[in-house]
């Protein structure tokens, strides 16, 4: 109910704010879930994708922030839980899987900080370990910006991938296949860039 009502008034926000575009809408299964796994470069890329993707997401967010009083209490409220950063945090992997399971998506941003310069950083394997492990399909997210008031951004939903079993990931390792995600992500980020 609470992301239906926030959706119901950040849709609109956004589309008047950031003239936003959504594509590829389509990709979204329309029931099961998926592991979204996006470029991230502003605090304004987790309400976007929640609300450009009209599901109810659970986000790996930084502990740091989840510890700020109040802003870290409606996070949590919204589906953020904690990870930490730098570490193998086993314990965020397995609730990420949980979270899955029990039909909520989840939101990942595979580079582990913003971008401070726009520029995609390394991707770290946890993306590929959770999909892995629930056995649910990657949907690549490519925000095109940046946020600037009344400037347009584009967020673009690509076609699922089975990290799994598609052959062109089947033969590499968790790292491998994360950053062969995120060079999809850059190669639609080019393709798309707003003059």
């Amino acid at each position: 109910m609470l992301y239906q009502v926030l959706g119901y008034f950040m849709r609109p926000l956004f589309a008047v704010l950031f003239r936003w575009e959504v594509e590829g809408f389509e990709n979204i299964p329309e029931k099961d879930p998926v592991v979204f796994c996006s470029n991230h470069f502003s605090n304004w890329d987790p309400p976007v994708i929640g609300a450009a993707g009209r599901r109810t997401l659970a986000i790996m967010a930084k502990k740091e922030l989840l510890d700020i009083p109040v802003v870290g209490q409606i996070l949590q409220a919204l589906g953020a839980f904690p990870v930490q950063r730098g570490l193998g945090d086993n314990q965020a992997i397995q609730l990420a899987v949980a979270e899955l399971h029990k039909g909520k998506s989840l939101l990942i941003f595979p580079e582990g900080t913003r971008s401070k310069t726009g520029e995609l950083g390394r991707a770290r394997p946890g993306v590929i370990i959770i999909a892995e492990s629930a056995g649910l399909p990657i949907v690549p997210i490519a925000i095109v910006g940046p946020y600037h008031p009344f400037k347009k951004i584009r967020v673009i939903f690509g076609a699922p991938i089975d990290v799994k079993h598609d052959p062109a990931y089947v033969q590499l390792d968790a790292r491998a296949k994360a950053q062969k995600v995120m060079d999809q992500i850059a190669t639609t980020i080019e393709q798309k860039k707003i003059m």
